[in-house]
């Protein structure tokens, strides 16, 4: 089958070999006389990450299933022990090493508010879930990632349990809040909202790591707080100046009306008649606050539980440096001499395509048969290894 370079070309492109100005260099690129260099793939930093359909929620979801964990304290543990030595296999190294990289351009190259959409979107990925798109119809809740875990029956028909996580990335250590009608609806759809919550390490530097802490808001504990359930709460606030009559054909329809808050973003209100009206804002409820100092603490608090600190990913320059020594070796055996190919291909093809330079054209040709030689070595090795 004969390929021609243009089909070549758009493999390299849709797998992110070609570099091009919007994509992000990363921190090992940076070789200086003496250093290390491990090279690998060169990554587009993008929000398509929390997206399972999309060719970039793919590849980072590839990354992700390399570190074992079932949750993401465990993942953070397995990159951190990979990080220091302990990786078992190049797809382990490089997996590493690759979330760590987007780890650190994510938070060093983006302004806050567009490193922090896009840290939702790595989280999605790298617990693989799937990022709340911006746009989404129901578009009021606190919950930026979802993820679907195993089902509890076999029988037909049972969903999928949904879990909903809601995902922050400061700058500094802040207190984590925001609206209690956008949480009790979030509560209501899923009986809890897991917080994964990331404070930004700086030094002179940059941004050289992030500290992780989980909490989680459960529903049964906001109730107690309450008094009554949050379903019966908004059913008595609607009801509070309405006639017997509007009382109990509003409870008759108590399904629906819920189901409107949670899906719509539709509440009621009084009409000053007796009556009662669909509003598309809910009751004015002071918003709620949860400060580090009670997060940051393993242990029960009065909306729910902490896990407190679950960990710190380092991705500074001295950092990546030192796991790029741990792993020359096994890296110079199997993969650098790879993408050591690729980029040069890359820089080939594009030469030939922008400038029509017939001899990068001819070089690029040579420099898929070489990729292919020491693919095919690489192959070997680590399968004898």
């Amino acid at each position: 089958m004969q390929v021609t370079l243009e089909e070549v070309l758009g493999y390299f492109k849709d797998k992110g070999f070609l570099t091009e100005a919007t994509q992000q260099e990363l921190p090992l690129e940076k070789k200086k006389s003496g250093e290390t260099k491990i090279s690998r793939p060169k990554i587009a930093i993008t929000e398509k990450w929390g997206d399972p359909n999309s060719q970039d929620g793919a590849f980072i979801k590839k990354f992700a299933s390399k570190i074992p964990g079932a949750t993401l304290k465990d993942k953070i543990a397995k990159i951190n022990e990979i990080a220091t030595g302990g990786g078992k296999s190049v797809g382990e190294m490089l997996s590493a090493i690759m979330l760590l990289d987007m780890l650190s351009g994510l938070t060093n190259q983006f302004t806050p508010s567009a490193a922090g959409f896009i840290f939702e979107s790595f989280l999605a990925g790298l617990t693989e879930g799937a990022q709340v798109p911006i746009d989404d119809p129901s578009g009021l809740s606190l919950v930026d990632v979802i993820k679907k875990g195993p089902k509890s029956t076999e029988k037909e028909g049972d969903d999928d349990p949904v879990s909903g996580f809601s995902v922050k990335l400061y700058g500094k250590e802040s207190p984590v809040g925001g609206s209690r009608n956008l949480l009790y609806r979030s509560l209501i759809e899923y009986g809890e909202v897991i917080y994964f919550v990331a404070v930004k390490q700086k030094t002179d530097d940059g941004i050289t790591g992030v500290t992780i802490y989980d909490f989680v808001i459960k529903k049964e504990a906001v109730e107690k707080r309450l008094g009554t359930s949050i379903e019966e709460f908004y059913l008595n606030y609607f009801t509070r100046e309405a006639t017997d009559e509007v009382k109990t054909d509003v409870y008759a329809k108590r399904q629906e009306i819920i189901d409107n808050i949670t899906k719509k973003g539709i509440y009621l209100t009084s009409d000053g008649k007796g009556g009662v009206r669909p509003i598309r804002k809910g009751p004015n409820l002071q918003q709620f606050s949860i400060p580090k100092s009670v997060y940051e603490k393993e242990g029960t608090f009065d909306w729910g539980v902490s896990n407190g600190n679950i960990g710190t990913l380092g991705f500074g320059e001295a950092a990546m440096r030192d796991i790029a020594s741990k792993y020359a070796d096994t890296f110079a055996k199997q993969i650098n001499d790879i993408y050591d190919v690729v980029e040069t291909f890359s820089t080939n093809i594009t030469n030939y395509f922008l400038d029509g330079n017939q001899a990068a054209g001819g070089q690029a040709k040579s420099d898929l048969t070489n990729l292919s030689a020491k693919t095919q070595e690489a192959v070997k090795e680590t399968a004898q290894s």
